[in-house]
């Protein structure tokens, strides 16, 4: 085993060079100690999970809320989903590689817990679709473990502000400040709302224009540039409801199932059944946290700032790029509130983005009925 080697989570790096340092990864990972997640002597740690995890390059951030397919070929990622599937309740890491000073190679320690969410054989491999459940600190790695794939010792990411010492209560935030963190998450969705009831009139009044049904990107842009189509509404649907869902999905939650079941295998279908017949305890966030009703409502307003970061339907090119740096610096803020607070004002200035967009559009739209 070796440890997480610390590396700059919001490094540029290209698809093509993301798969050679996939591939330099694969050999080698640098030791060095974690900088995220440790606290000083006296403070909770919470209990480390080995998950088997697969590595992306730092232009593909993985943000809570969000999901992704990907079609496998090789034994040995084939190998880290069945063993998530089979043993660790359908949960994986999806971590970043990036390079550091000097050319050598770490891991980002702050990486995304998904979850197995379909599992498909192909003739040729396999076809897995994962969700982005929440963020985990890394703080250990294995890259020659038994199934051959990587595999990490991580905790969950605590929320919105690290847990003190065992006997005492978790603090959070000022009345004021837990009222404006709600307002601006309540904000946040209304213009959500907003922009999904714009692109239906858009879509429509596309689809009336063209019936074409190519979901090949290039062909969905319009005159502008801009990307057109039910995919990313439906995208930002599915992060909504991932948001109103409130019930996170942790590690914690695979260790009170282990714990309940009496085994270290938990499957998949398991492991759903269990955790989504439950409400769910926000303590196993915070296991001293003094409020719970008001630590529902920040992780709520974390969730829902997080589903807003998804491709919008009046998305240009450079819109996309941006997004892309946004979700990078999004999953890096970890300051307890002030992380979410920043976290809230990047997802509505985004919106509000696409927002305008799409009212001039709308507006176009109806000059061009009346001509």
């Amino acid at each position: 085993a070796v440890a997480v080697a610390v590396a700059a989570p919001h490094h540029a790096v290209t698809k093509k060079k993301a798969r050679h340092v996939r591939q330099r990864c694969r050999r080698h990972i640098s030791a060095s100690s974690s900088s995220s997640g440790s606290g000083s002597g006296g403070e909770h740690h919470p209990t480390l999970v080995a998950l088997p995890a697969l590595c992306f390059g730092t232009d593909e951030p993985f943000t809570p809320g969000s999901s992704k397919t990907l079609h496998l070929f090789e034994a040995r990622t084939i190998g880290a989903f069945n063993a998530a599937v089979q043993e660790c309740g359908g949960l994986l890491v999806h971590a970043c590689v990036a390079e550091r000073e000097g050319g050598s190679v770490g891991i980002v320690p702050l990486a995304t817990l998904a979850r197995v969410t379909r599992l498909e054989r192909q003739e040729v491999g396999v076809e897995v679709e994962i969700l982005a459940e929440n963020r985990v600190v890394l703080q250990g790695a294995n890259a020659e473990s038994d199934g051959g794939y990587l595999e990490v010792e991580c905790h969950d990411l605590l929320h919105p502000s690290s847990a003190k010492d065992a006997d005492q209560k978790a603090q959070l935030p000022t009345p004021e400040l837990s009222e404006r963190l709600v307002e601006q998450a309540n904000n946040l969705r209304a213009m959500l709302d907003d922009v999904l009831q714009l692109t239906e009139r858009v879509v429509k009044r596309s689809a009336s224009v063209s019936n074409d049904d190519d979901d090949d990107d290039d062909d969905r842009r319009d005159e502008d540039n801009m990307l057109w189509g039910h995919r990313e509404s439906s995208d930002l649907r599915e992060a909504l409801a991932w948001a109103d869902r409130r019930r996170p999905v942790t590690v914690q939650d695979l260790l009170a199932e282990r714990a309940r079941s009496g085994d270290e295998s938990v499957s998949s279908d398991n492991f759903e059944r269990a955790t989504f017949s439950t409400a769910g305890s926000y303590s196993d966030l915070a296991e001293c946290v003094a409020d719970a009703d008001a630590w529902k409502e920040l992780v709520y307003a974390d969730r829902l700032a997080f589903s807003a970061l998804q491709a919008m339907p009046a998305s240009s090119r450079e819109d996309a790029n941006e997004l892309t740096k946004c979700r990078s610096y999004a999953l890096g803020l970890v300051h307890g509130c002030q992380g979410l607070e920043e976290r809230l004002a990047i997802a509505a200035s985004l919106v509000e983005t696409q927002l305008q967009t799409l009212r001039a559009k709308v507006a176009l739209m109806t000059l061009d009925v009346v001509d």
